[in-house]
């Protein structure tokens, strides 16, 4: 195909003068846009473009200039002669040969005829950038993309050939928007040009330490920031901000040590396991039910549980420590021997002479790597104790199983039981591995994070476009359109197909998205679960029933129809919502309505003129064209209907709260108490539930 071999010339091309674009923008990124960023820069496509010393500016708009800059580039082409047909563009500067060139490849005629002018300082919309890339890497037309704001737009054929060649994917999904004359932000072009190009712009992201708890798992990643995911009710999930040097997961806690060598612990609590002592340290560990640390003299201290004496360490120096379910082991700072202490029943307590490099413990064994080989004690019904012949570099002790990371290649091996999974390792050159239970995660040489065993906290690869949080589960759509839920599975909400999606929403239990084809699919318990045939817009799933728009501008809903959530009005529509028992809508004046259920007035929709709408248990809440929030229907203790003032972009209600994005990118919430802390960053108003929906 011709835009493959334009490719591949470009990026061939391009190598010869990647030492122009080589130095980085280390000064801000390009946030979720970086991967892309780093990958045009390594190849000289955005060489003396950046925005200031060091610095690319992701959110600025691209001018005019900068665009024909990468976009000749980007196809491999070099500048023009001296000779500038605009009369807006001085000759004398260094770019301008590239706007020549552009015109010369008919991407653009200018911004005016008559005399001919170019803008150069002018934003570039969205919409007219894609006509730009059509032209450039002359893209093949595509069906209707079916983005809602696009239909009539000058620039309609081009935005769906963009979307047509997996580019774009929008800017909105309720309802389905391209944003055509917004400017396209240069983190947003650089993401464009990279997609068109194939250059690799990696999803993962980059971490460089994990650890594994009972339920869920937490890792550092390349900044020091913590991530944590899977089980999240009592807080463990929920990291505070900051820059750590070390992470450790117990069974419904975790802790970490700040770069100053403070431990901070967060999650269950009910043994004090998440109470450090203050101190200056240097390690840090988590057990089942209590914690240890080494502090700057060399001395381990532990806190929480002690029932069989695992917070109760020796006296002496150690230069690290490892929690295991009820005991604990640490290296002697001397000679390097392994002293344990706590639970004892499977002989996993017993210390071990000679030099240790590190040690690991499980549930009631233990691992260490002496002498570079791996050697484990305790318990040993499933051969967990039995490490096999060869030279490691770190080891990890989970319930019945145990990991290491060989000497030879970096692989992950593990022995021990593997009837959940434990032993069925991933392939890849690792660094580290770390055990709990039956699951462990390990750190690939790239710094990319991967889990594998039974009941393993998976955490999706990203970045994502759009999330969206149900009743006990997520959903979220990848950059290449693929959608992925996680938590509660029991109903098969989770199990997300392997489709193209332009949108996913996650229900009670159940999940529906808009697929490529504009089709939509649900997947999970019950008549919700089964979306009718034809095309749609939109799609929202609710606790018993789903709603959606289909192409036409009409709604439709399917699953429990107990209260009448079922029964749409006719009418085009541009927006709906799915809540418990009943349904709303904004039509295509903007007026919103709603359906089913009327308890505590939840049908009465205010006046006014809507662009989006959400529902939640008993009550709704919309976004005002103005950008303001207005909500309806039972306030209730958690004063539901309280939404603060100002300006929002997007709004959405949960099951008994509702929180809303600030047009300056402020997250706000308020209605009923969290049942875990908010995340760093999250206002609080009234009070808040930590759960939401939210999208990027």
């Amino acid at each position: 195909m011709w835009i493959a071999a334009l490719a591949a010339a470009a990026v061939l091309a391009l190598g010869a003068g990647a030492a122009a674009g080589q130095g980085g923008f280390g000064g801000d990124g390009g946030g979720v846009h970086e991967p892309a960023v780093d990958a045009l820069d390594a190849e000289g496509v955005l060489a003396g473009t950046g925005c200031g010393a060091d610095r690319f500016c992701p959110d600025d708009p691209v001018r005019r200039w900068t665009a024909a800059v990468w976009i000749v580039r980007a196809r491999g082409e070099g500048p023009s002669g001296p000779t500038i047909r605009f009369s807006d563009v001085d000759a004398g500067e260094w770019w301008a040969p590239y706007v020549e060139r552009l015109a010369e490849l008919g991407v653009s005629e200018g911004c005016a005829a008559r005399p001919a002018r170019y803008c150069p300082d002018e934003p570039v919309p969205r919409g007219q950038m894609a006509a730009f890339l059509v032209r450039a890497f002359r893209l093949e037309e595509g069906p209707p993309a079916g983005f809602a704001d696009a239909a009539g737009h000058p620039h309609t054929r081009s935005i769906d050939a963009l979307a047509a060649a997996g580019v774009t994917l929008g800017c909105g999904s309720a309802p389905l928007r391209f944003c055509p004359d917004d400017p396209v932000t240069r983190g947003q072009m650089a993401s464009f040009l990279a997609r068109v190009l194939g250059l690799p712009a990696p999803d993962e992201e980059r971490f460089t330490a994990a650890a594994v708890g009972g339920g869920h798992a937490c890792a550092i990643d390349a900044g020091g920031g913590l991530s944590c995911w899977g089980d999240n009710r009592v807080g463990q999930s929920s990291p505070p901000s900051g820059e750590f040097t070390a992470v450790a997961a117990g069974e419904s806690h975790s802790c970490a040590l700040r770069a100053g060598g403070k431990v901070l612990c967060w999650g269950g609590g009910e043994h004090l396991q998440s109470s450090p002592p203050s101190g200056e340290f240097t390690a840090v560990a988590a057990g089942g039910f209590h914690s240890c640390a080494v502090d700057a003299d060399e001395i381990a201290v532990c806190w929480g549980d002690n029932g069989v004496g695992q917070a109760a360490p020796p006296i002496g120096g150690f230069g690290s420590v490892s929690a295991g379910w009820a005991h604990t082991c640490g290296i002697r700072s001397g000679g390097g021997s392994v002293d344990c202490w706590g639970d004892n029943r499977h002989g996993q307590s017993e210390g071990r002479p000679g030099r240790f490099t590190a040690v690991a413990a499980g549930g009631f064994h233990t691992c260490g790597i002496k002498g570079g080989r791996a050697v484990c004690w305790g318990a040993n019904d499933l051969g967990q104790s039995d490490a096999p012949p060869g030279y490691f570099t770190a080891v990890a002790a989970g319930g019945s199983h145990s990991c290491g990371v060989s000497s030879s290649g970096g692989r992950v091996i593990c022995w021990g039981g593997g009837a959940e999974g434990q032993l069925d390792a991933p392939s890849g050159v690792f660094t580290s591995v770390a055990a709990r239970g039956s699951h462990s995660c390990a750190i690939r040489i790239d710094r990319s994070a991967v889990c594998w065993g039974g009941a393993r906290p998976e955490r999706p690869a990203g970045p994502f476009i759009s999330v969206s949080a149900g009743g006990s589960h997520s959903c979220g759509i990848r950059g290449d359109g693929s959608a992925v839920c996680w938590g509660e599975d029991g109903a098969g909400q989770s199990g997300a197909p392997s489709w193209i999606f332009w949108l996913a929403s996650a229900g009670g239990s159940h999940s529906c998205g808009v697929r490529s084809d504009r089709s939509a699919a649900c997947w999970g318990r019950g008549r919700q679960s089964f979306a009718p045939s034809g095309s749609f817009t939109a799609v929202d799933a609710g606790w018993e029933h789903s709603c959606g728009v289909r192409s036409d501008g009409s709604a439709a809903c399917w699953g429990s129809n107990a209260q009448g959530q079922l029964d749409a009005p006719a009418g085009r529509f541009l927006d709906v919502a799915a809540g418990r028992d009943h349904s709303c809508g904004v039509r295509s004046d903007g007026s919103a309505v709603c359906w089913g259920e009327d308890a505590g007035r939840l049908l009465d929709a205010p006046p006014g003129v809507f662009t989006s709408v959400t529902a939640g248990v008993e009550h709704t809440c919309g976004l005002l064209a103005g950008g303001a929030v207005s909500c309806w229907g039972s306030n209730g203790a958690a004063r539901l209907l309280d939404a603060p003032s100002g300006a929002f972009t997007a709004v959405e209600a949960g099951y008994h709260h509702t929180c809303g994005l600030r047009a300056d990118g402020g997250l706000v919430c308020w209605g009923r108490t969290p049942i875990a802390p908010p995340p760093a960053g999250v206002v609080v108003e009234a009070r808040m539930s930590a759960t939401m929906e939210t999208s990027r």
